[in-house]
């Protein structure tokens, strides 16, 4: 059930005593409302990191700073939110985890109105109500104990139970998301969360962030050239296989032409193949580009997908944000870089053609083990510093 059911029943009405009337969006009539809102709660979100973002708001050293900064956006765009499950009802687009977000910051910032609010959903007789109360406390007990790793194992004992119960839960991946990225007290914390996104939650969000692109890691894709071959994540392996999301007529799309040019002359015969990804709205522009530059020598083969110009599905997959964009694999067919930026590409490449089938596993896993130590010691040494700093503390406040 979304939070929007929450909403309807009233439950959260406490929030919105006190916020920036939104009124005005609605002098007019309701014509175009719902892009006003949208564009409003975008636009707010973009002040948020401008006042200076979640992160310096959860700091401990900065909150106090950040308080009066933040809590009115906070405030704002809760505000907007409400007036978007008015307008879209039911709509699963409404990202209603955001308030929760809002809420649970709101209620670390210290508002009392946030946390009557959560207070009142937490123990509303409706379980599925309650839970959203729950998970949104949660969040604020974990991010008020950023530097207590017992406290925050105690919080993520609780989120786990919350994660057993749904699963498919979008808004407790938001919730474990957020725990992840802000506020965890040890490196060991973060991985927890990491590891409950990756193997316990089952939502739309989780499975999102289960199948992002990570280095070191293979890639599920099937996808086809204009010419007819047939690509896939097993069927690159062999080869060292460089992707390039461009787009013909966008000055900026076609950056990397001449470097990607040069890679192909100098390494295609040692093993490394070249595959342009086409951004265009139409494929005859690509055709019109070759034939009136030939000295750009694109030889080498193109995806362009009809029903996706603009959004091909291989650079969704690849999370794409722009163009152009290089991704890499190695022989083994593990992402070896993804970004927009085009990097040292003639040393990454020189250097993936010089391994042999087969090595990936080795070094993946090395690399793997030498993380998972430096976790385990960060960890114990924040740990460490947490008891003695408390034992100084109890024993100042002792009669």
């Amino acid at each position: 059930m979304k939070l929007t059911h929450v909403l309807s029943q009233g439950l959260l009405v406490a929030v919105l005593a006190g916020l920036t009337s939104w009124g005005a969006l609605y002098a007019e009539g309701p014509t175009n409302t719902r892009a006003v809102v949208r564009t409003a709660m975008n636009e707010t979100e973009a002040e948020i990191y401008k006042a200076g973002g979640f992160g310096r708001a959860l700091s401990p050293k900065h909150r106090q700073e950040m308080a009066p900064k933040i809590t009115p956006l906070l405030k704002k765009q809760n505000d907007l939110i409400e007036e978007l499950v008015k307008i879209e009802k039911n709509d699963p687009t409404v990202d209603v985890s955001r308030q929760i977000r809002n809420m649970a910051l709101l209620s670390a910032l210290g508002d009392e109105t946030a946390t009557k609010s959560l207070d009142t959903v937490a123990k509303a007789s409706n379980p599925e109500h309650a839970f959203y109360g729950k998970a949104a406390l949660a969040l604020r007990d974990w991010w008020n104990a950023s530097d207590d790793p017992e406290a925050q194992e105690k919080v993520y004992d609780t989120v786990h139970g919350l994660g057993k119960l749904a699963p498919q839960n979008d808004s407790l991946s938001r919730v474990v998301d957020l725990m992840k990225d802000y506020g965890p007290a040890t490196p060991e914390l973060k991985e927890k969360c990491h590891d409950m996104l990756m193997k316990d939650l089952t939502s739309p969000r989780a499975k999102q962030y289960q199948n992002w692109p990570r280095v070191d890691q293979p890639l599920t894709f099937a996808t086809q050239t204009l010419s007819g071959q047939a690509l896939d994540g097993q069927r690159i392996k062999g080869k060292v296989t460089l992707f390039q999301v461009w787009s013909p007529t966008a000055e900026g799309g076609r950056r990397d032409l001449a470097a990607i040019a040069t890679l192909h002359e100098k390494y295609t015969a040692k093993g490394l193949q070249i595959i342009g990804v086409v951004h265009e709205p139409k494929l005859e522009n690509l055709t019109s580009f070759q034939n009136l530059n030939k000295d750009k020598k694109v030889t080498w083969p193109q995806i362009y997908d009809p029903q996706h110009p603009l959004s091909n599905p291989l650079a969704g997959r690849l999370a794409v944000q722009r163009t152009p964009w290089i991704a890499v694999f190695d022989r083994d067919g593990l992402l070896r870089y993804n970004s927009a930026e085009p990097g040292k590409l003639d040393e990454l490449i020189a250097t993936l053609l010089e391994e042999k089938v087969g090595e990936s596993a080795k070094r993946v896993a090395e690399k793997e083990a030498a993380r998972k130590k430096d976790i385990v010691e960060k960890t114990k040494l924040i740990k460490d510093k947490a008891k003695v700093s408390k034992e100084i503390g109890t024993a100042t406040t002792r009669p």
